[in-house]
């Protein structure tokens, strides 16, 4: 495993570590600031189930909850 130089600069395969206070990097404090990136041929209820995609369409303001699109950024 490299190291890296300094700690801005990380590759593929390291572990990073934090030790600090959780914050949400996207989201918000009620959603745990978690993000799934939408893959090609996924859709709301295989990614979320059938008890979980009304909440996240709804969360994500989706107007029409059968069209989501790869590499879109979905809140839960």
């Amino acid at each position: 495993m490299r190291h890296p130089a300094t700690i801005n600069l990380i590759y593929p395969g390291n572990i990073v570590t934090y030790r600090g206070t959780p914050t949400a990097v996207s989201g918000s404090a009620a959603t745990g600031g978690r993000v799934h990136i939408v893959k090609r041929s996924e859709t709301l209820i295989g990614i979320f189930g059938a008890n979980g995609w009304q909440r996240v369409a709804q969360l994500n303001n989706l107007a029409n909850p059968n069209l989501i699109y790869p590499g879109q950024r979905l809140r839960y």
